[in-house]
């Protein structure tokens, strides 16, 4: 199946800042900060994050956002999210 997105959809996709698309996600996503971790850690509300959850969440990322460069990370010591730009 082929998405066709016109110009003027692509430019507001293109205007999305960083931040905005981490709010975006944290909102969806319903991602509360972490009592433990390294820079800007957040959990799920029921404080069960997974590496599959990430990729779930940076496959959405990517179909919602395809110009940005956020993506999420999973912790394996403290079991939190972080998000960074793809280099």
């Amino acid at each position: 199946m082929k998405i066709l997105i016109s110009e003027q959809q692509s430019n507001i996709l293109k205007e999305q800042s960083s931040e905005d698309i981490v709010n975006i996600v944290i909102k969806g996503f319903k991602l509360v900060p972490a009592p433990e971790g390294f820079g800007t850690p957040y959990t799920t509300q029921t404080n069960k994050p997974s590496k599959s959850l990430a990729h779930i969440m940076n496959t959405w990322i990517k179909k919602k956002f395809p110009f940005t460069d956020v993506r999420i990370g999973f912790e394996e010591n403290y079991k939190t999210f972080n998000f960074y730009k793809k280099s």
